[in-house]
């Protein structure tokens, strides 16, 4: 029997019901193996035309270049030009050897030992659509809707792509996410739109320390004590048991969907082009549950693409919400990091007066103040590549690595290009980067940046 994940098959009426559908899954034990896999019923209905998908860009897709052996393996992700989905699609058709038959669980085990044999360095390195914002599902009336999920960051002001809303991922055969925990240790959800089948390997939170220090043990050089969050480490099968790793195997197939729970290690493959869409989420009623995990998640410090999120803050804001001294219109437009206590609901005809944003749109050039290795205020040019929910994504100006950040447009730290060139530097230097900004109770961390740009590069992939 290859696929061992617990598998659930709720009704429509179950299915309306997300955090009660949750709870009912918790309470099964779902949890305790770290991933469960739900086929919903024929009555869902959910089938997204795939021209409408066509009509979307793949965004900075990855080639993903692997070296390793004894089923220990470590990827380098090199940033590609945009691709219009067809053309994606046409170079995800023209691999050769892409897997056909999956219609029983030897099929699947064939699948599985083809994967991890075609991991070499003489291999042409797949490409990965990962972490493209967007949703195919929109704002349809359809239960496990990612993109309308009842999520509790949204509601106390939180608001960042892939975390709070969507992402698309784009696939062909061979390409992988390596194992992983979320953001935080969130929870997160996975639907399989189109395509070829996912392969997955989930393992329970209880062999967490068991992961870390068998990552720590493959690659001792790498001295980060979150090196399993830098999303570029896989272990095959055979060498999680060989480590004493206990895991459950998953397949899903278009319309299926797939459930991470809090501080669960993730990682798998994809079995040729299909298209799926993700987002984290904190389900109210499994608060205290969620946070349990959440105050022992670390974060990288190396990496700029590491997310964490202050409990306390966070802890506070949800009390103020819940005594109604921080309405959800409030919170969605606060996005000054103040805590719960100092944010209340404004008397009539008093309200709070934010920062107004910064007048800029997409493709505009503005200056981003950070900090010299002496401690001493810069201003640095970057681009406007993305606007979202009042932030926007910045891109280091006159370089071509993949240098991005988030910043509320808001922020102090934002301002439109001065007259003057004092204390400003435009392209990559050798400083450090201050901390990129501390937004809605998240906060991205300083990184020495010698080569990689003014944010350093982006590594890390999700599902």
């Amino acid at each position: 029997m290859y696929e061992t994940v617990p598998t659930f098959r709720p009704s429509l009426e179950e299915m309306r019901d997300f955090n009660g559908y949750l709870l009912k899954l918790k309470a099964a034990g779902a949890d305790k193996t770290g991933l469960t896999k739900i086929i919903p019923p024929k009555e869902w209905q959910w089938n997204p035309s795939i021209n409408k998908a066509r009509e979307m860009r793949v965004r900075n897709p990855i080639q993903q270049c692997v070296a390793g052996k004894s089923g220990v393996f470590s990827v380098c992700n090199i940033v590609k030009r945009d691709l219009k989905l067809k053309d994606y699609e046409e170079l995800a058709m023209k691999q050769k050897d892409i897997p056909e038959d999956f219609s029983s669980q030897d099929s699947y085990f064939q699948v599985e030992r083809k994967f991890w044999k075609s991991l070499t360095t003489t291999a042409k390195p797949p490409l990965y659509g990962s972490d493209v914002e967007g949703t195919l599902f929109g704002d349809e009336d359809v239960p496990f809707n990612v993109n309308t999920l009842d999520c509790l960051l949204k509601r106390v002001g939180v608001r960042l792509p892939g975390i709070t809303n969507p992402m698309m991922y784009v696939g062909m055969w061979r390409s992988f996410f390596p194992f992983h925990t979320e953001d935080v240790n969130m929870f997160s959800i996975n639907v399989m739109h189109w395509g070829a089948p996912k392969f997955w390997y989930g393992i329970p939170p209880a062999e967490t320390t068991r992961v870390e220090n068998l990552g720590k043990s493959a690659w001792p050089e790498e001295k980060c004590p979150e090196l399993m969050r830098h999303k570029t480490k896989l272990f095959s099968p055979s060498r999680l048991k060989q480590a004493g790793v206990s895991f459950v195997r998953g397949v899903q197939h278009k319309g299926e969907i797939m459930i991470t729970w809090p501080s669960s290690f993730h990682g798998g493959f994809n079995a040729g082009f299909n298209i799926a869409e993700a987002v984290n989420f904190v389900p109210e009623p499994l608060l205290d549950f969620y946070l349990g995990y959440a105050r022992k998640a670390g974060f990288c410090k190396c990496r700029p693409d590491s997310v964490t999120l202050n409990i306390p803050w966070l802890e506070e804001r949800i009390q103020a919400l819940r005594e109604g001294r921080l309405t959800e219109v409030t919170a969605a437009g606060d996005l000054t990091g103040k805590t719960a206590k100092t944010v209340r609901k404004p008397r009539k005809g008093r309200e709070k007066l934010l920062p107004t944003p910064l007048e800029c749109t997409v493709g505009s050039l503005v200056e981003f103040r950070s900090e010299t290795e002496l401690g001493d205020p810069i201003w640095v040019q970057v681009q406007v590549v993305q606007i979202v929910d009042g932030s926007a994504r910045l891109h280091e100006k006159n370089t071509l690595k993949t240098c991005d950040v988030w910043v509320s447009l808001r922020s102090p730290r934002l301002r439109l290009p001065s007259n003057s060139d004092d204390n400003l530097m435009i392209g990559g230097f050798d400083q450090r980067a201050g901390e990129s900004f501390d937004n809605d109770g998240v906060k991205r961390v300083k990184i020495e940046s010698s080569d990689v740009g003014l944010f350093g590069k982006l590594e890390g992939v999700s599902q």
